[in-house]
C-alpha cells in the first residue's frame, strides 16, 4: 500500500509487429518471441493485470518500435548488422531530440498502443 511500481515488458503482438509479418517473408515470421517470456501483453491486458493486484497507472511511455523499420524495406531481422545500424540511427535521432518532446512523442504512442515495451508507472493506494 502506498507503493509505487515502474515496469516494462514487450508489447507483444503490436499493430508494427503484425505488418511486419504480412511484408517480410521469412522461415521464423515471429522472430520477436522469446522462449524465455511467459505471458505477452498489450497496454490493455498489462493494465488490467496491475489492476486487479490494486495498481493504478499513472503514466505510460514506451520506446521506439524498431519493426516499423521493416515497412520501411530494411530487413533488420535477417542481419544483424542492418539492425545494429538502425538502433544507432533511431538513439542518435533520440538524443537529438530536446527531452520534453522525445518524451512528448512516446507518451503519445504508448496511449495509441505503439511501441517497443510498455513502461507504466502504477501506483498501489
Amino acid at each position: 500500500s502506498g507503493g509505487v511500481l515502474l515496469a516494462a515488458v514487450p508489447n507483444d503482438f503490436s499493430a508494427a509487429q503484425m505488418l511486419a509479418v504480412e511484408l517480410k517473408e521469412t522461415a521464423r515470421p515471429y522472430w520477436w518471441i522469446d522462449p524465455t517470456h511467459l505471458n505477452y501483453w498489450t497496454p490493455a491486458t498489462f493494465a488490467n493485470l496491475l489492476g486487479r493486484h490494486g495498481f493504478r497507472v499513472v503514466e505510460q511511455t514506451t520506446q521506439y518500435q524498431i519493426e516499423s523499420m521493416i515497412g520501411a524495406g530494411h530487413d533488420y531481422p535477417a542481419n544483424p548488422e542492418i539492425g545494429a545500424k538502425l538502433h544507432e540511427r533511431v538513439r542518435e535521432r533520440d538524443l537529438a531530440m530536446p527531452r520534453d518532446e522525445r518524451m512528448a512523442r512516446y507518451g503519445r504512442q504508448a496511449r495509441e498502443g505503439r511501441g517497443r515495451e510498455i513502461i507504466v508507472i502504477a501506483v498501489k493506494e
